[in-house]
């Protein structure tokens, strides 16, 4: 132990022992690992009672309700140790989390009713959003003890921050990742030791997911296949499981479903061998879409429905929604439409309770579409553009241009074959530049609304290297005047 985490560990032993009644304190640790080596060291330096106390993400959400219930059959003169806060407030874009912030700043009295002292482990982001989002309640605080990583937990720490869910981080935080993990990238890279190819493997994995989010899908291919690699060459048979299936989905969103088949199989096989339930739920949920892709429905829904029952029996709520929303488009597809929109709204709640932002954006879209066909255009719009400024907000290319498409199509049922042009253009400009799939349908609607403009092929390329320059020196300004007149339109429509 070096000389700073031995004298904050001593500070915390003396403030442990000597504290009676209601104290906050606050152990910053980012190592889940190392901060069980400390918590023994505490046991045995001090004669306190120790209860330890797990904060989930389910229900009673208030953390000050779960640790009271908890303490019912606590002994006298106990020490509280609170872990898992970081499960119920991931990141500061996480709008469920902020609110468990805001609720334990204003119910703050019903942790100093429970008249014991605390100390809550969290990692180092918390201290700030804590300090920030529950001022009142980190005011309370008696004594900060900060513990610095020693460098036998640094692999551990790094695979802990490598099997993030990145697809809720603002665009900012996304970036601020990837300068983090290219900076890893580079150390690791110069490393021929097991520890440092499991280490780049790791590495690799998360970039890859990062530039995925972003619409990088050419970057994201080369980390991925360089984590694949990795992951086979260290018999890191988890990792494996984990590259291939975002590499089937790199491969669904550009189009190349073969790839994406095998990609998913070799994924689903891994994770059954293991025993990985959740993984397997997950990779049934990207078999079925790329069924439901392929028009095998019949298929897709079995795939759906199986992966639905183990995300039940796993209490994975994240899963549940993201399955119901698959079910939803599988009934829209079908013509389903009562039966979608039921699927869509239980998703959109269950997200909505999650924080889920990104899935709130997708659920929001796929409504959209829904009230589109039905002909409810100003539903329609509403749903897009609320979809359009969370993935706006989250840097997700993927999702604007989708949008952006949707909206393009919405303008043509109007008879606004100008505005869905430009609406379009902009769609397919995002789209070619991340390789997707989408950019052919997208291609050929830009086609069909040059046509009714009159618009011959030097004027639909000029037209569309016109507007496609505007958005890149307007950006969302250009955007949010398109939406204007498209209020105009349903306006005109509705007179």
């Amino acid at each position: 132990m070096t000389q700073i985490n031995d004298d904050e560990l001593k500070r915390l032993v003396k403030a442990v022992e000597f504290s009676y009644g209601f104290s906050l304190l606050f152990a910053v640790c980012n190592s889940p690992s190392y901060r069980k080596r400390l918590i023994q060291s505490i046991k045995n330096l001090t004669s306190k009672p120790i209860v330890e106390i797990e904060l989930e993400k389910n229900e009673p959400f208030d953390p000050c309700e779960q640790i009271s219930i908890k303490l019912r059959e606590a002994p006298k003169n106990c020490v509280v140790f609170v872990y898992g806060l970081e499960k119920l407030v991931p990141s500061e874009s996480d709008e469920f989390g902020v609110k468990i912030l805001l609720a334990m700043n204003w119910r703050r009295r019903c942790f100093q009713e429970l008249d014991c002292p605390m100390v809550f482990w969290i990692p180092e982001y918390l201290e700030r959003l804590i300090a920030t989002k529950a001022p009142d309640f980190w005011d309370w605080r008696s004594g900060v003890f900060r513990f610095q990583i020693p460098k036998e937990f640094e692999l551990e720490t790094l695979s802990a921050l490598a099997g993030m869910d990145v697809s809720n981080l603002t665009l900012s935080e996304k970036k601020e990742q990837i300068d983090m993990f290219e900076s890893l990238y580079a150390e690791y890279s110069k490393g021929e030791e097991s520890a440092s190819k499991l280490a780049l493997a790791d590495v690799a994995l998360s970039l890859g997911e990062l530039y995925f989010s972003l619409g990088r899908y050419n970057d994201a291919e080369k980390m991925f296949q360089k984590a694949l690699r990795l992951a086979r060459e260290l018999h890191r048979r988890d990792i494996e499981a984990r590259t291939l299936n975002n590499l089937g989905i790199l491969s669904f969103e550009q189009g190349r479903y073969g790839d994406a088949m095998r990609y998913f199989e070799n994924a689903l096989k891994i994770a059954k061998e293991l025993g990985k339930k959740a993984e397997v739920a997950t990779t049934l949920g990207n078999l079925g879409n790329l069924a439901a892709q392929q028009g095998r429905y019949d298929e897709a829904k079995g795939y759906f429905e199986k992966s639905l029952r183990i995300e039940e029996e796993l209490g994975d709520r994240s899963g549940v929604a993201l399955t119901l929303g698959n079910l939803g488009n599988l009934a829209a597809q079908q013509g389903r439409y009562d039966e979608a929109k039921g699927y869509y709204e239980k998703s959109l709640r269950i997200r909505e309770e999650l924080g889920d932002r990104a899935g709130v954006a997708t659920t929001l879209n796929n409504l959209g579409n829904l009230a589109f066909v039905q002909g409810r255009y100003g539903e329609a719009k509403g749903y897009y553009e609320k979809s359009l400024s969370i993935s706006e907000e989250l840097g997700d290319r993927s999702g604007i241009a989708t949008t952006l498409n949707n909206l393009g199509n919405l303008a043509d049922d109007l008879n606004e074959p100008e505005l869905a042009f430009r609406f379009t253009a902009i769609a397919l400009s995002l789209f070619v530049s991340m390789g997707h799939a989408n950019a052919q349908k997208a291609g050929v609607n830009l086609v069909l609304y040059a046509r009714k403009l009159g618009y011959d092929e030097k004027k639909l390329e000029a037209e569309l290297n016109k507007i496609v320059q505007e958005f890149e020196q307007r950006g969302f300004e250009l955007v949010d005047e398109l939406l204007r007149e498209l209020d105009g339109a349903i306006d005109a429509r509705k007179g």
